[in-house]
C-alpha cells in the first residue's frame, strides 16, 4: 500500500473536511424552518468559516514552504522536530 505523507496532501485533506461540514451547514440550515422560511444561520456561519479556512490556507502554505526551505522536503515523516 502507498502512504503519501506529504504537508500538502495533509493541507488539501483539512480544506476538504472544512467544505464537508460547510456543505452540512448550508443543507441542514435549510430544513430548520422559522415562520414557514428557511433559518439563514447557518449560511451565515459558513462565510466566516471560509475566512478562517482562507487564513488558515494561507498561513499553512507559508509554513510548508518555510520548511521546505530549511529541510528540502515536505514529507512529515522527516519533520519530527522544528528545532533544526
Amino acid at each position: 500500500m502507498i502512504i503519501r505523507r506529504s504537508a500538502l496532501v495533509i493541507l488539501m485533506c483539512l480544506e476538504i473536511m472544512l467544505s464537508a461540514a460547510n456543505l452540512a451547514l448550508v443543507a441542514f440550515s435549510r430544513f430548520r424552518l422559522e415562520a414557514g422560511l428557511p433559518d439563514y444561520d447557518g449560511q451565515m456561519l459558513v462565510f466566516f468559516v471560509i475566512t478562517v479556512a482562507a487564513a488558515e490556507v494561507a498561513v499553512g502554505l507559508a509554513i510548508v514552504v518555510a520548511l521546505f526551505r530549511s529541510r528540502r522536503t515536505i514529507d512529515v515523516t522527516t519533520l519530527t522536530s522544528m528545532s533544526h
